[in-house]
């Protein structure tokens, strides 16, 4: 994953410039593992990006799937479970397929 064009500084915070849009971008310092960083590095290198690019794609990866977790969760309080058992109770019990 990349992003689509560059980095560029104004007034003391970065933005990414997308398009002509630019998306302001706030510094945040962590401490992570050893480890952690040089695999983070290798994987920056690898895919010709910096590591601040890996870090903000890995955290934006987070947050989308806890929000989808909290839209998953919101929508099962309101589901007619006994509705559901119906449904699924007119789906014919057939032998798994061979390869299943």
């Amino acid at each position: 994953m990349r992003f689509c064009g560059r980095l560029i500084a104004r007034d003391g915070k970065w933005r990414q410039c997308r398009g002509g849009a630019p998306i302001e971008m706030s510094p945040l310092e962590v401490r992570i593992p050893d480890l952690l960083l040089q695999q983070v590095t290798e994987v920056a290198a690898k895919e010709k990006v910096s590591v601040d690019q890996i870090v903000s794609i890995a955290l934006a990866a987070q947050v989308s799937a806890a929000q989808a977790r909290e839209r998953i969760s919101s929508r099962s309080r309101t589901v007619d479970w006994q509705k559901v058992d119906e449904i699924l109770a007119r789906v014919p019990a057939n032998p798994d397929a061979p390869g299943d």
